[in-house]
């Protein structure tokens, strides 16, 4: 019986799109149709909805992670949810996929994030409109009686929002490095250790304390060791800044050999990231992922 259970929770997982799709539309058939899911007034509402969100909050605060977050779950969902009704109802009726797509590990911006993110950008669009519609000409206690459903609408708003950054990407406004425990030798200099500050399959960062050490524009055959792992590479100086903890050489990368290649892979993804945050602000709350988003897209878009 347990195990017939736990099936049954597998089979309703693939459904749940159906769920949150109809949290989506539900303020929205009301504030543009006038068409109620629940028939209840304002009072009443106030009585069981207050308690239970706030219990809900309180709960999903406890369970989360220092990393995570339940309320991604939600944004999680809003992201499938629009791209699981079609597949979910075909394999229910019997039409299976027999082909295993494989998602591009491209970065940068492409015509196809932004198709798939049509769905999604339908309904923000439907949730904008039944913000405007639902609160133009409305004061006083107006505002108040409709309150639940405007924040009902803007909840969804920026969820959906932020699922449609998860499917268009990261923009990528430099290049993204990872934080390597490591040292440089290089052939001229066999006794000189250097530390490696940051490192990607393209670029890397080196740490100095002199910067007399190389010129711009040359290149340098290289040792990178890690306690697991040593790549020889080929690095030309692109530049060499100084900020405040001494000198930083930035270096376009050239792999000598398929063999090093695969270890230089090793090295900078076996292993935690140390540019990624261990713990998370508790009072980063889902509107200040929001708003960074927004001056990360927009704001840092004019200013590229």
């Amino acid at each position: 019986m347990e195990k017939k259970i736990i099936y049954l929770n597998g089979y309703l997982y693939w459904w749940s799109f159906f769920r949150r799709i109809l949290f989506t539309l539900a303020p929205v058939l009301f504030a543009l149709f006038d068409v109620r899911v629940v028939k209840t007034d304002f009072w009443v509402m106030m009585i069981f909805w207050i308690p239970g969100y706030v219990l809900l909050s309180w709960s999903k605060n406890l369970i989360g992670s220092d990393v995570t977050t339940q309320p991604w779950g939600e944004i999680q969902e809003a992201f499938f949810a629009p791209h699981l009704v079609i597949p979910v109802i075909l394999e229910h009726i019997g039409f299976k996929q027999s082909k295993f797509l494989v998602t591009s590990k491209k970065q940068g911006d492409s015509s196809k994030d932004w198709i798939y993110a049509v769905p999604n950008i339908i309904i923000l669009i439907l949730l904008v409109i039944s913000i405007i519609k639902f609160n133009y000409g409305k004061f006083g206690s107006e505002m108040l009686y409709g309150s639940v459903i405007t924040f009902w609408l803007i909840n969804n708003l920026i969820n959906t929002f932020l699922a449609i950054c998860i499917i268009v990407g990261k923009p990528y406004f430099e290049e993204q490095y990872f934080a390597v425990k490591g040292f440089a030798q290089f052939d001229t200099a066999p006794n000189e250790k250097i530390e490696v500050d940051s490192l990607n399959e393209k670029n890397i960062k080196l740490r100095l304390t002199t910067n007399d050490l190389f010129r711009v524009r040359n290149e340098y055959t290289i040792n990178i060791l890690t306690e697991n792992y040593t790549a020889k590479i080929k690095m030309r100086v692109i530049d060499i800044i100084t900020d405040k903890n001494g000198f930083l050489c930035l270096g376009v990368i050239t792999i000598i050999d398929e063999q090093n290649y695969r270890k230089y892979l090793q090295i900078i993804h076996d292993g935690f990231n140390g540019i990624l945050s261990t713990k998370r602000d508790r009072w980063f709350t889902t509107f200040d992922l929001l708003s960074k988003n927004m001056k990360h897209r927009f704001i840092g878009t004019s200013k590229k």
